[in-house]
Order: C-alpha cells, then structure tokens, then sequence
C-alpha cells in the first residue's frame, strides 16, 4: 500500500515537472535564431567577394584589424589592439590579440595578417581589394603577434582603409592555392576567427552559422544566424510579415508593409554612400562634360526623393555625403531640374533634334543601354524614370532589367554605357578607389587629372582640416565635370523583430559588431 501511494506521488510530481518544463520554455526563434536576407549566394572570401552578397557576410564572418565606433565610425581594435604611424607617416605598426583561434583551433598569429595583405596585392590572385591596399609597399612579421606595413607614400586612414572589407583569412589553410579557385572553402566551409562559425551550406536557400563558444572578444548574445537567399525585396518584407525573417534592410515603398507586420520595428540610421545614375566616361557619347551636365539636369531628381523615396534621403551635390561633416562640401547646391538647360548644353556639345524628335549628331542618333540590377523597387523606377527623362531629350534609351549577378558581372567589367547602382563607401571619405584611373570600383572610368590629384594628396595628408580643404575642392571639380547623376544620400530603413537591439550605425558596418546583436526578453 504503501509503495503504491510512493509510485501515485511519483507519477504526479513527474507530471508537475513536465508541465512547468514546458511552461518555461522560450520559443528557440524568438530569441536564439536571426535571420537576415541577401540577395544571392555569397562567395565566403573576403579576399575576392565583393558583391551585395558577399560583402555582408564576410563582414559577418570575419574579424580586421580594425572597426568603426558605434558613434565616431573612427577606428577601434578588432584583431589589433593598438596601432601606432612612423613619424614620417611611412611605416603603421599593429599589436595584435594573443588569444584569438581559428575555428579549426589553430592559434592567429601576425603571419596570417602578412599572408592576407600578401595575397591581396598579388596580381596573380586578381583581387578586387587590391587597388584599396595599393599604397602598402611591404608587410612584415615582427614577432608572432607584430605585424609592421611599409607605405609607398604616407596614408593619413591607413587603420580605417586597410580594414575595409579586408577580413584576415587563414595561412594555413589557403596558402599556396589561387582563392578564386578554392571553391569548398569559398562556398561551404570558410574558416574564421570570428564569433560564429559555418555549419550548413545549401546555395540558393540559405546559410546557417553558430556562436563560438571561444571567440576571444565574448561569447556572441545570439545562438545562431541565417542568412537566407531572397534577391526580392518585397519578398524579403513578405516573410517579415509572416515570421520568417528577423531583420532586413528595406526600400521606402516597402515601408507600408513593414509597418503593417505584426512585432516589427523600423530603425533609420545614416547611410555612408548614394545612389547614383552613371555615365561611363570612355564612352564616345559621354566624353564632353556638357552632356552629363545636361544629363544631370534633365533627371528630376526631387521628384524621385518625393515619389519614390517619400523623402528618405536628402538631394546629393556630389560623391562624400554630410555624414563626413569635416569634407562635405555644403557650398554647392543640388542640380536643378532644369530640363531646357539641358537642351542647351546639349545643343552647346553639337547635338541636335532631328525632325522626329531624335537626338542627332553627324547623323548618329544618341542611343545607349542603361542598366539596372533586378528586385530593387527604389533602382528600378529610378532607372524608369531616367529613362523617361533622357528619352524626353530626344535619346534613345534601352533598359536592362537583370538579375544581380548579370548585373554585377557587367559592372565589375566596367560594360555598362550608363547604369543605375549604389556605392558603400568606407567610414573615410578616401575615394580612390572609386574615381582614380584603373581603380577595381571605377565601374564607370572616371579620369579627371584634377581629380586624381586631389584625391592623392588628400590621401597622404594627416592634418584634417587640410584634408576637408582638398576635399571640397575635389567635389566642386566632380560638379562641373559630373560622373553621372549622384541622386541622393540615403538612409538605411531596418525593419526587424520589436525586441532586437542593433547597433546603430549602417547595416554593413553594424555586421562588424555583430556578438552584440541581442534580443531582450
């Protein structure tokens, strides 16, 4: 009787433990899983993947030497701790963390920060990064956790460029391969130093990576991450709306149906870049300046900030946006829509209206493709309505609707004749890269010797009021002489679960941070 009534109470205290093991149980997505979309397969290399893709990842994965502050975007140790410039500006030394590990387990030291620059500036490696780091002469190992760059000339932003979208990969496991051929490690298992780690690959679905439990800068506040495959943005606020994404960057007009999602936030935050319709500069339509500066005022730029955009951004004047205060050139005001000064500039360059309306020159009509990447609602109808706008002038204009990596693809190579496109710049408003002659992310040849100039010195000076001064003047030459039609500056609009916390500075470079993502309870 008496063992009876012991089994009875055991069997009701094992049923009271199982209802209160149920009733404290967290849902695991509310609070351990984030997903984030991106638009196509990454290529998990830093050395060579450079695309819309690629980029957000592997600044996920990776660690630099450096990052941007939350609130100054000035450089704060990552793999460094410390770093320090000759006095002739020639030499930058860094410190690095004695107790960061691969995944594998195999220790980080100064060598695979030597291989990693190493590797970059190999032309036979062919890296997009290569252009950036340029200036870096040699790099040495001083001791296993020293590592020293030789400039070829002084670089005032060494720490911040030097860091920009260059994760440190791992010696020992790609030296002696050609990366863009390390396919297994590109696409399925990278191997970092960073909080999270690779643990399912399934190329156009999704990518699945886990907290470290000894990353060395803290255990991440987020268990796992996915980044899933969805080059649409509608369909990224879809699954917003349904439950099936955590957070995405979004497009004004996606706006309404965020804000209809139920447990969903928006977060605006300054965006380090601009939106852009460019002209490529060896192009024999696109050689007299006054036919982009006619371009330039045909396109009805404030009209897309009102309608498109439903005025998320502000007008741009030219390539360094207001967040880079100490440059920004706030003198110069923004094109007006002035679509009979267009006109005439265009008349001034020897153009003509023939008597059906097409835009003639020696006979030849102005006829070009103008391209745009596919699944961005804000691109596509800035692309319709330059279309509209440079066929009201008379030209003809052939638009190219593709998916991102044609898209991409044509960039990179530099084929576009005009195109609609966004740049990310670095948190410095060094823009070699992206307007210098022979430059990886001149996608348009850009070549303007004044220029060129300007941005040479303005790289090599530390003082920064004399680098704000070379600055401005470089953005009034870029006005008279434009690279296209800079639009606007954007701001990055997150939608994302109510109770993620994110740093705030623009997606990109909040991902640099990314073991201080957390929810709250």
């Amino acid at each position: 009787m008496k063992r009876r009534r012991l089994c009875r109470s055991a069997l009701w205290f094992g049923l009271w433990l199982a209802a209160i093991c149920v009733t404290v149980t967290p849902p695991a997505l509310a609070q351990t899983v984030l997903r984030i979309p991106i638009p196509a397969d990454p290529i998990m290399n830093p050395v060579i993947g450079t695309d819309a893709a690629a980029v957000p990842v592997n600044r996920f994965l990776y660690d630099s030497l450096t990052r941007p502050d939350p609130k100054t975007l000035e450089p704060r140790p990552g793999l460094a701790t410390e770093w320090s410039a000759r006095t002739d500006g020639l030499v930058w030394t860094f410190k690095l963390v004695r107790n960061a590990k691969w995944h594998d387990g195999k220790p980080f030291t100064a060598e695979d920060v030597k291989y990693t620059y190493d590797v970059i500036l190999d032309p036979k490696q062919n890296s997009p990064r290569r252009s950036a780091i340029a200036v870096v002469r040699e790099v040495r190992v001083v001791d296993p956790y020293t590592v020293s760059f030789e400039l070829a000339q002084p670089l005032a932003s060494f720490p911040t460029i030097a860091s920009y979208n260059v994760g440190i990969v791992p010696k020992h496991v790609l030296e002696g391969r050609e990366h863009a051929k390390a396919a297994d490690f590109n696409t399925k298992r990278p191997i970092t130093t960073g909080p999270y780690r690779i643990v399912e690959a399934v190329p156009g679905d999704h990518y699945i990576f886990e907290a470290t439990p000894d990353y060395f800068g803290g255990r991440a506040r987020i268990e796992r991450v996915v980044f899933k495959v969805i080059p649409d943005v509608n369909t990224q606020v879809a699954q917003l709306q349904s439950g099936e994404l955590d957070f995405a960057v979004i497009q004004p007009t996606n706006i309404p149906g965020a804000r209809a999602a139920r447990n969903v936030k928006l977060q605006t935050v300054p965006f380090l870049g601009f939106e852009h319709v460019s002209f490529n500069y060896r192009h024999p339509l696109f050689a007299d300046a006054k036919v982009r500066q006619a371009m330039v005022y045909a396109l009805d730029r404030e009209s897309i900030l009102k309608s498109i955009l439903a005025g998320h951004g502000t007008l741009a004047t030219g390539p360094i946006p207001p967040l880079f205060g100490w440059a920004y050139n706030d003198a110069l005001k923004p094109y007006a829509f002035d679509p009979a000064r267009a006109q005439q500039l265009l008349k001034e360059a020897g153009w003509d209206k023939s008597p059906d309306g097409t835009l003639t020159k020696d006979g030849k009509p102005f006829e070009f493709e103008l391209g745009v990447d596919k699944g961005n609602p804000t691109r596509e109808r800035i692309a319709l309505a330059a279309q509209q706008a440079y066929r009201a002038l008379g030209m003809k204009v052939n638009l190219k609707v593709e998916e991102w990596p044609v898209y991409a693809k044509k960039l990179l190579a530099k084929a576009w004749d005009v195109h609609v496109g966004f740049w990310v710049l670095p948190p410095d408003p060094e823009l070699t890269n992206y307007y210098a002659p022979d430059q990886a992310f001149n996608t348009i040849n850009y070549n303007n010797p004044q220029v060129t100039s300007l941005l040479q010195r303005g790289r090599q000076i530390v003082d920064l009021k004399e680098r704000g001064r070379l600055y401005r003047e470089m953005q009034k030459v870029m006005y008279d002489d434009p690279p296209g039609a800079i639009v606007y500056y954007p701001v990055d609009i997150r939608a994302m679960r109510a109770n993620l916390s994110v740093p705030e500075l623009p997606f990109r470079e909040a991902l640099q941070w990314r073991e201080i993502w957390s929810y709250s309870n």
